[in-house]
């Protein structure tokens, strides 16, 4: 961490106590937690409402921690193959325990998340929202549930946003600008440029690279319509470039049909990896060309943080937060992830610019590290449980 962004938080969160609820703990939220803990100045208390989320794979360190971590007793419901409903039980009691002075709420679609609201103005604390919403991954845009939306928006202390998309989004609802700080959603991209490097100069990389077709891409997630893999088959299909190949990483209830699909379409160099923990997906990143994302909905969309970080050239579907991170002809294109012709183009122009997109792998890396780092992220989450703007 560099000095400025460790006098930041040191100064900003001075002895203070600090509640985050958020559905389950995950490795990028680990790492930003660890970050913003070891800062200095602040005691984090981490309430989850479940152990993992049941459509989550990864795996956790738990002996890691910097903070103090528990998940609250409660009742799951599965709503649909990606949402569940968590019915917690001990929020009240556990935020009188902890005595916090700022309660921070992951969203607002769980009942843990209002009851913590209202405990936070019995004791006292300050209550902030942190939200990763954009207008195209909102599932209602009226009705009783934005009235909800606007009803905790308007009951925040301050409000953090993923990036500038969810900030959009916050203000559509009647968020003031000077209440909305981002800190944007990312990840540890300094280690996850480091193992890519080792990777890539390792002695088995090259053999390894050459049992790939020249131009090789990756889709990283899970097999589920939003994601956009049946329109990147698509797009696959009709170019029929047997020069082109593509590693899918990633498992879920479309797995089948997909590969059922690529057989019968004969549609070549579909890799299907299954769902790969950390390491091997540092793998697939390190050998991969290009990283697609052609999500039709996406809060954000961690993957392509990663990929920059490993010097990815990424096309990245115009309809995720993430988007932000993309600048096209440097690091990437954006794309309509309903125009499977367009998506063609891009990967058929590409096959000529293969060497130059290797070649800038270093820069786009250095560029997404110092641009996109956890640090800064973390600063400016610290910041944002400190500022003092009346409410509206």
């Amino acid at each position: 961490m560099n000095k400025n962004s460790a006098s930041v938080l040191a100064s900003a969160m001075s002895n203070l106590r600090v509640l985050v609820l958020t559905p389950a703990l995950t490795p990028y939220r680990l790492a930003l937690f660890n970050t913003i803990q070891r800062s200095g100045g602040c005691d984090l208390f981490i309430l989850a409402l479940t152990h993992r989320e049941a459509n989550r794979l990864w795996s956790i360190d738990l002996e890691d921690l910097a903070f103090e971590y528990r998940v609250l007793e409660g009742v799951h419901l599965r709503r649909d193959v990606e949402r569940s409903l968590h019915i917690n039980t001990a929020v009240w009691r556990s935020i009188r325990q902890i005595e916090p002075d700022v309660v921070v709420t992951s969203g607002y679609d769980q009942p843990a998340y209002w009851q913590a609201m209202l405990a936070a103005g019995v004791v006292g604390a300050r209550y902030v929202l942190w939200s990763g919403t954009t207008r195209h991954s909102a599932r209602t845009r009226s009705g009783f549930q934005n009235a909800l939306k606007r009803t905790a928006i308007s009951a925040a202390d301050a409000l953090i946003a993923y990036g500038q998309e969810a900030r959009s989004y916050l203000e559509s609802l009647g968020a003031a600008q000077d209440r909305i700080r981002i800190s944007l959603n990312t990840v540890d991209m300094d280690h996850i440029r480091n193992v890519s490097s080792s990777i890539r100069r390792s002695s088995t990389f090259s053999t390894r690279r050459a049992q790939y077709p020249p131009l090789l891409m990756l889709f990283a997630g899970q097999l589920i319509p939003r994601k956009g893999i049946s329109e990147l088959l698509t797009a696959l299909g009709s170019l029929r470039d047997t020069e082109v190949g593509l590693i899918v990483a990633g498992a879920g209830p479309q797995e089948a049909q997909l590969r059922d699909r690529c057989i019968r379409e004969k549609i070549p160099n579909v890799y299907f990896e299954g769902y790969l923990q950390l390491p091997g997906l540092m793998q697939a990143y390190s050998i991969a060309d290009i990283l697609v994302m052609p999500s039709l909905s996406e809060t954000w969309g961690l993957v392509v943080n990663e990929g920059l970080a490993t010097g990815l050239y990424s096309f990245v579907s115009e309809r995720a937060g993430v988007r932000e991170l993309i600048l096209p002809g440097f690091n990437g294109e954006l794309f309509d992830p309903c125009d499977s012709d367009q998506l063609r183009r891009l990967i058929a122009h590409s096959k000529s610019r293969i060497p130059s997109i290797r070649a800038r792998r270093p820069e786009v890396a250095e560029h997404a590290c110092k641009t996109y780092s956890l640090q800064s992220s973390a600063a400016a989450f610290v910041a944002a449980l400190r500022l003092d703007c009346p409410k509206q």
